[in-house]
């Protein structure tokens, strides 16, 4: 979408909106802020694109709806952005491993949202929101997945009984951690090549497209609304192993992922769901949180393996050694975490059954 389409989209919607005569102070700031784009040529606005792109967009929302629903979802958007901006230089950031983890979320709690909102999008539009995204996601894959197997390493340090052991961790936290620096490097370099403003712009006219179709409070927006989820409820649910004692890695890692995307996708419903919001997302959370914990060790035992073959390589059979013990404790702590997943009973089928109902009692 060009930016004269933009502006002619959005002043049709104030327009729209002034011949109601409320909320006048946002219709009068947004004609404002067009009249401004439009006296400027394109090339000189190239700086201003992603505040602009975001403010009218996100006015252009209330102005189109006005229901609790869309304002949520334009508000959650509008933070989740922010906060990619904010976070997009994670290596010179105060504490540089949490601000690449901010910058990693919300580029995936963005991703939800064009997935969740896909349906209603020219497949042009939605293309064009999802690619940079995902490009963002995966050049800070390795070097974030780094960031959380050295904080693993460094409490195993801090616990570490015997001094083989000790030298042992060591050795393997100072291999990941110059790798990790290499992977940083990479990302940043990666990351050079997205557009931001291109990014936001894009996000802003998916926000737009989006939430002006949501249809008002109601039986058609609780349809609405259980159609765009239903998919990643299916997906989630579909994604659980068999419970025969066994391990099932593979499958423990897609249901986490089912389970992440499902948990990104209710948070833009919050509202829709009321006071059965907590109800339903507690579980998800808690239930990815200890699959998370399940693929970290599974990550960091792969990690130990290949740098254990690596010391046998070198002829360094004592430190070898120490890893095939170390790897021996993870694999126990691996099997307790599904053995905890299983006991605590995550019931897909009557999670599913509690979202549709209540979407419906929010509805009435």
């Amino acid at each position: 979408m060009d930016l004269r389409s933009l502006t002619k989209q959005l002043a049709q919607a104030a327009a729209n909106f002034r011949q109601q005569a409320i909320r006048q102070p946002l219709v009068q700031a947004t004609s404002a802020r067009l009249r401004a784009l439009m006296d400027r040529r394109p090339g000189r606005i190239v700086r201003h694109k992603r505040d602009t792109a975001l403010e009218l967009y996100v006015a252009q929302a209330h102005i189109a709806t006005g229901h609790v629903v869309a304002d949520h979802i334009a508000n959650i958007v509008q933070k989740r952005l922010t906060r990619l901006t904010q976070t997009r230089n994670f290596d010179t950031a105060k504490d540089p491993v949490e601000a690449l983890h901010d910058f990693r979320v919300a580029s995936r709690r963005l991703r939800a949202f064009v997935d969740v909102f896909e349906p209603l999008l020219d497949p042009d539009m939605g293309r064009r929101a999802k690619k940079p995204l995902r490009r963002i996601t995966r050049a800070v894959r390795i070097a974030r997945d780094s960031d959380v197997q050295l904080g693993l390493m460094r409490e195993r340090l801090d616990r570490a009984i015997t001094e083989i052991e000790r030298i042992a961790l060591e050795d393997l936290l100072a291999t990941t951690a110059a790798r990790r620096k290499q992977e940083a490097k990479l990302a940043l370099k990666r990351l050079r090549k997205v557009d931001f403003d291109k990014v936001h712009f894009a996000l802003c006219a998916t926000l737009g497209r989006a939430i002006t179709q949501l249809p008002p409070p109601g039986s058609a927006s609780a349809q609405l609304s259980w159609e765009l989820l239903e998919p990643f409820v299916r997906q989630a649910t579909a994604a659980r192993p068999p419970d025969d004692g066994l391990e099932h890695v593979d499958e423990l890692h897609q249901l986490r992922i089912g389970l992440k995307k499902l948990r990104y996708a209710i948070e833009l419903f919050e509202p829709a769901l009321g006071s059965a919001f907590a109800q339903l997302y507690d579980p998800i959370e808690a239930a990815q949180e200890l699959l998370g914990q399940h693929h970290d060790l599974v990550v960091l035992t792969e990690l130990t393996e290949r740098h254990r073959r690596d010391l046998v390589q070198e002829n360094r059979g004592t430190l070898a050694h120490a890893l095939q013990l170390l790897q021996n404790q993870l694999a126990q702590e691996r099997q307790a975490l599904v053995v905890r997943f299983r006991d605590e009973g995550f019931d897909p089928e009557l999670w599913r059954q509690t979202l549709r109902c209540q979407l419906e009692i929010g509805a009435s």
